[in-house]
C-alpha cells in the first residue's frame, strides 16, 4: 500500500526560501504533475502549521478567558456584598419614608415596581387570542423557502421560471458560477 510522502524539512525550506526571496510569478507556474505534487505537499504542511498555530490560539485564549473569568467573578463577588447592605440600608429607609432617595457622588439607589408576566403555555394564549378575535395581537412571519423554490422552478435564462404556466417568479435572478477549491488531505 503507498503511504503519502509528506513533504521533508529541507524542500519545505527551500520553498519557503525562495518564496520569501524571488516572487517573480514564473518560477511558480506548475508545468507538471510533480510539479503539482509538491505544492499540494507544500499547502498540506502549511496548512499543518496553520492549524498548530490554531491550537496554541485556542489553548491560550481559554488560559486567558479562565483567568479574566476568575477575576471577574471575584470583583463581582466583592461588589454584591457590598451591594447587599445598600439594598437594606435603602429598603429600610423606604418603609419608614416611602419617597426616601439614596444618591451620593458615586452613584445612587433606586426602585421601581415592575409587571412581568411568567408565560406557562404561550400555545394557550395564543389559541385563546385567535378564538376571541384578537389577531392584532398575534404575530405572523413570512418568508421565501428559499431551497424549495430552487428545486420547484427551472433556471432559464437567469431568472426562475414555473416551466407549467412559463411565468417568471419576480423579484430573483440566477448568477450561475464556478467555483474552484485546493483541498489537500490531512
Amino acid at each position: 500500500m503507498n503511504e503519502i510522502q509528506d513533504i521533508n524539512q529541507q524542500e519545505f525550506d527551500v520553498a519557503m526560501a525562495s518564496y520569501y526571496v524571488d516572487q517573480g510569478l514564473e518560477k511558480w507556474v506548475v508545468t507538471d504533475e510533480e510539479t503539482a505534487n509538491k505544492y499540494m505537499r507544500i499547502i498540506r504542511k502549511l496548512e499543518q502549521q496553520k492549524d498548530e498555530v490554531g491550537r496554541i490560539y485556542a489553548k491560550e485564549v481559554q488560559r486567558i478567558e479562565s483567568f479574566y473569568d476568575a477575576e471577574l467573578d471575584e470583583l463581582d463577588r466583592k461588589s454584591d456584598f457590598f451591594k447587599e447592605f445598600l439594598m437594606a440600608y435603602y429598603q429600610r429607609q423606604r418603609e419608614q419614608n416611602p419617597k426616601f432617595q439614596l444618591k451620593t457622588p458615586w452613584g445612587k439607589v433606586t426602585s421601581r415596581k415592575v409587571v412581568s408576566p411568567t408565560w406557562q403555555d404561550e400555545s394557550a394564549v395564543l389559541d385563546w387570542l385567535k378564538a376571541n378575535k384578537r389577531d392584532d395581537l398575534v404575530k405572523v412571519e413570512e418568508s421565501v423557502k428559499k431551497a424549495e423554490l430552487k428545486k420547484a422552478f427551472e433556471v432559464v435564462g437567469g431568472q426562475y421560471v414555473d416551466t407549467t404556466t412559463g411565468e417568471v417568479v419576480p423579484g430573483v435572478s440566477v448568477e450561475e458560477k464556478t467555483s474552484i477549491k485546493v483541498s489537500v488531505e490531512p
